[in-house]
């Protein structure tokens, strides 16, 4: 199996809410940007969230949730995948998640983008008591049980909302 790396961390000042996935679609590290798939779901998510246009750019899709104070990152900095899906990642090496919490301060909340991302951050840190856990379905096309579209997972997101500033 191929071992994948994820990206740096994307954070502007004063973040208050870290959204972490799990890994890098082989699409998204062939492209170097997060949520790079043009079909996975986040973009157009959260630019409908945060009451924007979709930026055309990736820089500018990048600016839009620092504007938001919302940083990004992926939980495994390191793994073995067969392909893109989540249930084949293998021999994962974390990112320092707690450290980037402490490095910023500012942040309240922690947003994982999917199952997969929740179990793994379980899996190699514990909970602070600062912070608020919210878990969302995966943005990534690939229909759910309880999530099949674009709609249902934008309703499930809605959540986020009052984490964001006013």
């Amino acid at each position: 199996m191929p071992n994948v790396s994820s990206f740096r961390a994307i954070a502007g000042p004063q973040p208050i809410v870290l959204i972490l996935g799990s890994m890098p679609s082989v699409r998204s590290l062939e492209r170097n940007q997060y949520y790079g798939h043009v079909r996975n779901h986040f973009w157009p998510m959260l630019a409908a969230l945060l009451g924007e246009a979709l930026p055309e750019e990736y820089e500018a899709r990048l600016q839009m949730l620092k504007r938001h104070r919302i940083a990004l990152w992926d939980v495994a900095m390191s793994c073995t995948r067969e392909g893109s899906r989540d249930n084949s990642i293998k021999n994962v090496r974390p990112n320092d998640v707690p450290a980037f919490l402490r490095m910023h301060p500012s942040i309240n909340t922690v947003v994982f983008n999917g199952r997969t991302a929740q179990n793994l951050y379980n899996r190699f840190f514990d909970r602070m008591e600062q912070i608020n856990y919210i878990s969302f379905p995966s943005t990534s096309p690939i229909p759910t049980a309880h999530c099949r579209n674009l709609n249902e997972k934008l309703n499930a997101w809605e959540g986020l909302i009052p984490y964001l500033p006013d």
